[in-house]
């Protein structure tokens, strides 16, 4: 019985502990209207931990709780400038990647061109040193068989 007692117990503290404090429901809520009002809702990895100093702040040191939103204010501006020109220099780096490789296609595709045109014109070297030597073995080809022709 005693035991049974006691589980008893430590389910109501449990379910007391469960339970949130309806004013830090409030807090939470003011603390996430007011990221809002200055820009930074879901802006900061760790919302958290600026609550838990906007929250102890509220408590202890109100005067310095405006200053803080103000320090947040600035920093979430800073953040914004700064994804912002991240943003824009992301863009124009793509766009000069694009470039260069349109630039650097461009160039392949004329050495390719210019590669194709030299073939051809050794080939048709190749060609006319075959066609000339065939002519040249051809030829004398004849002036010896009419040599031994005329010997015999």
């Amino acid at each position: 019985m005693f035991l049974g007692n006691q589980m008893a117990s430590n389910n109501e503290d449990e379910q007391e502990f469960i339970e949130h404090d309806p004013n830090g429901q409030e807090e939470q809520q003011v603390f996430q209207d007011i990221l809002e009002t200055l820009g930074a809702k879901d802006l900061y990895d760790d919302e958290e931990t600026i609550m838990g100093l906007w929250i102890k702040l509220r408590e202890t040191d109100p005067s310095l709780l405006r200053q803080f939103e103000q320090f947040i204010g600035k920093v979430t501006e800073e953040i914004k400038r700064s994804k912002s020109d991240h943003r824009s220099i992301e863009a124009a780096l793509q766009s000069k990647s694009s470039v260069y490789n349109d630039e650097i296609k461009k160039l392949y595709d004329e050495m390719e061109q210019q590669i194709k045109i030299e073939k051809s014109q050794v080939l048709e070297q190749v060609n006319k040193i075959h066609f000339d030597l065939f002519f040249i073995l051809k030829t004398e080809n004849y002036r010896l068989f009419v040599f031994v022709i005329r010997k015999n």
